[in-house]
């Protein structure tokens, strides 16, 4: 469960930018909650929604969450040697060269932890662990370039770190060479950000859709499935998997694609019918007669949920973190909403499974669609000022009311985190494209 996310230096987060899940102490709530070990009177929330104008840095935010795991999962295995560090300051200097920052409070098997790093192009300069037994902070370990004895290990700290610590290179994390060596403590800690940190783009939408499809094809979570499908009023009633025969032409086609791909793979044991499987949804209409449409064939909307339920299912079962970039991109508002209230249910999420997103939506703030989906301390927002640096703050900044309206302060500007639309410049280049008289007429 993620507790805190920090990151400094990183694309347009030029300051350094928090992002936290503790819920406030004023905050009256029967939303589902998890407390902080050794600290009862703090809870961390499950939901958090980023608001901003276009280009205001709200991806910005996720894409940090999301290269910090992809460092501690691929930075010692998959990275060669003399990789450069995937390092992307922001651009105006003296920024550019300075390190960037990535920091995350997680809690682990009920066990709080502070890890983070520091890193240019060429190397990881800083890296640290720390758990909280009794809510105080205990060293596990450090690691400092800039000094003459490099790594500092705490006595909670079990195994031979010292071992692990020479085969860590320049390059690649501590905790990462820790997991690749299955050294038993620090190992839940990195795969925390692989089977608890999941992303969710539109680029893996494919991908999400198919482990929602492979959900479907077992009980009983085929019927979880097509529940959450007919609950979301697409006309789908029922799916169905359809096998082709895959002539040798075209067996040999595919092979030779994913030869070139991966020259290391072998294919002796590939599932055709897996690939060849065709995907059909039944809907029913007038007079209960039946017709089946391909999955290209559905709306964008239709294959946006798809993408959803999957990963959705996924953390509310697992305790997961699904953090979304544009959850509202294709869903009416009404699904939307009620994907945040699955995440704040406590029947629903008995696991402490978290929903953190980016959304153009401000409904989600609103009470049009009944009780506001979103609290008040739950309300994020990016603003992008004249340097070009993106700020992310709360809501909770502005103190607004209980009772207050949110989404039309927000729309009114009261908040920041809106766009400025300059209308005169805009009909102005219309009228210049296509001639001023005819645009008047």
């Amino acid at each position: 469960m993620l507790i805190s996310f920090r990151v400094e230096n990183f694309r347009s987060l030029r300051d350094e930018a928090e992002l936290s899940m503790v819920v406030p102490s004023w905050a009256e709530t029967d939303h589902a909650t998890v407390e902080m070990p050794g600290a009862a009177e703090l809870r961390v929330g499950t939901v958090a929604g980023i608001f901003g104008s276009n280009a205001s840095g709200k991806t910005t935010v996720l894409r940090a969450m999301w290269q910090m795991s992809a460092m501690v999962l691929s930075s010692h295995q998959k990275w060669k040697p003399n990789a450069r560090v995937p390092y992307s300051p922001f651009f105006v200097e003296p920024y550019d060269g300075q390190p960037t920052m990535f920091d995350a409070d997680i809690l682990v098997e009920g066990e709080r932890y502070q890890y983070g790093f520091r890193f240019d192009h060429q190397k990881i300069l800083e890296e640290w662990l720390y758990s909280f037994p009794k809510n105080r902070p205990r060293l596990i370990f450090e690691r400092d370039e800039s000094r003459e004895v490099v790594f500092r290990f705490g006595r909670a700290l079990r195994g031979r770190p010292t071992v692990i610590a020479d085969l860590t290179r320049p390059n690649s994390l501590f905790l990462s060479a820790a997991a690749a060596n299955n050294h038993q403590q620090l190992t839940p800690v990195a795969e925390w950000f692989d089977n608890h940190f999941v992303r969710a783009t539109f680029d893996d939408r494919q991908i999400r859709i198919r482990a929602t499809l492979a959900l479907a094809k077992e009980d009983p979570s085929k019927r979880k499935v097509l529940d959450l499908l007919r609950s979301a009023d697409l006309g789908i009633e029922d799916v169905r998997f359809v096998d082709h025969e895959v002539d040798e032409e075209t067996r040999v086609r595919v092979t030779n694609v994913m030869r070139a791909i991966n020259p290391e793979q072998t294919f002796e044991e590939v599932d055709w019918n897996e690939i060849s499987q065709e995907t059909q949804f039944q809907h029913r209409v007038e007079g209960n007669r039946v017709s089946y449409l391909s999955i290209n064939d559905e709306s964008d909307g239709t294959r946006a949920w798809l993408g959803l339920i999957g990963p959705m299912l996924s953390a509310l079962e697992s305790g997961q973190t699904l953090v979304v970039d544009e959850l509202d991109a294709s869903l009416h508002p009404k699904l939307t909403s009620e994907v945040v209230r699955f995440f704040h249910d406590p029947q629903l999420n008995r696991n402490g499974a978290q929903l953190i997103f980016n959304t153009h939506d401000p409904s989600l703030m609103g009470a049009l669609l009944g009780d506001s989906p979103l609290r008040r301390d739950e309300v994020w927002l990016t603003e992008k000022g004249s340097d070009s640096a993106t700020r992310l703050y709360p809501l909770t900044d502005f103190k607004p009311r209980k009772a207050e309206n949110l989404e039309r302060g927000y729309l009114q500007g009261r908040y920041g985190g809106v766009p400025f639309v300059d209308r005169d410049l805009a009909i102005a280049a219309i009228k210049h494209n296509y001639g001023g008289d005819r645009a008047s007429a």
